[in-house]
């Protein structure tokens, strides 16, 4: 079966290390789960934190959980509020209508960055709801722009995951 792929780390990675979870999410095409050697991904989530923005990777990533989404008690729509604006028909309120109608139990939570970054922001949140696994698009900027502008992406595969992350390009 190739349809998934789960790489398991401990700690930050090295510079091998990220450079096959970027091929592996990048140049795979398919949906990869990051899963802390603390915690490893065993079992299906009960409580799973989708990380929306409304890219066509988020699209991505959301569809590629579905099935684990329907099979969840509940899944958390978290939208960071203030990191960028969603056009009309693209909220996380809509997201939530979706889901439900596709079997999950979602709910919606608006989050606000603040002076934390959009990582962060993300994995207190799941902290909060006690997820146990962050879906999440990830999206590859050039490298001047991660440095001038930097990427909740860039921040994952440099600080390594949390907790299971099922990340899509």
């Amino acid at each position: 079966m190739r349809d998934l792929a789960v790489l398991t780390q401990h700690g930050a990675p090295s510079i091998a290390a990220q450079i096959l979870q970027h091929g592996a999410i990048f140049d795979s095409g398919r949906p990869v789960i990051l899963a802390p050697q603390t915690r490893p991904f065993s079992g299906l989530p009960q409580r799973i934190l989708v990380a929306w923005d409304a890219t066509p990777a988020s699209v991505r990533a959301i569809h590629s959980a579905l099935p684990l989404i329907r099979r969840a008690a509940e899944t958390v729509i978290a939208t960071v509020t203030d990191d960028k604006e969603l056009r009309p028909g693209q909220s996380g309120i809509e997201l939530a209508h979706l889901l439900a109608r596709h079997g999950g139990k979602p709910r919606f939570m608006a989050l606000q960055r603040g002076s934390a970054g959009v990582q962060e922001r993300l994995l207190s949140a799941a902290a909060d709801t006690e997820s146990d696994m962050l879906v999440m698009g990830a999206v590859r900027h050039s490298p001047p722009r991660n440095l001038v502008l930097g990427s909740a992406t860039q921040d994952i595969l440099a600080k390594g995951p949390q907790l299971s992350m099922l990340v899509a390009a």
